[in-house]
C-alpha cells in the first residue's frame, strides 16, 4: 500500500478525543510518517487529522489483510484517499 502512494501520511498513533458523535466530525493529533514517491521518507510527529467520519470511510479506496486481534480495538489498515493534515 506504501508503495502505491505518491504522496501521504502513515499514521501510527493518534492522541486525544475531539469528536462530535451527532455529526461525525472529529480532530485528533497524531504521530507517524510521511510517503513520498512510494516510499516512507520521514518521520512526522505532532500533526493533526481532521474531518467526518462518514466523509472518511467512503473515501477508503485500499485495504489491507493486516487485521490482528491482540488489542481490544484492532482495525487492518487502510487508505483513505484524500484527508484534511495540520
Amino acid at each position: 500500500m506504501i508503495a502505491a502512494t505518491a504522496r501521504g501520511v502513515l499514521v501510527m498513533e493518534t492522541i486525544g478525543f475531539a469528536t462530535e458523535s451527532v455529526t461525525g466530525i472529529y480532530s485528533r493529533g497524531a504521530r507517524g510518517y510521511y510517503i513520498e514517491n512510494g516510499e516512507i521518507a520521514y518521520p512526522i510527529d505532532e500533526f493533526t487529522i481532521a474531518g467526518n467520519f462518514l466523509t472518511m470511510l467512503a473515501g477508503i479506496d485500499a485495504v489491507a489483510g493486516d487485521l490482528v486481534f491482540d488489542q481490544s480495538i484492532v482495525s487492518p489498515t487502510f487508505r483513505v484517499a484524500e484527508m484534511t493534515i495540520g
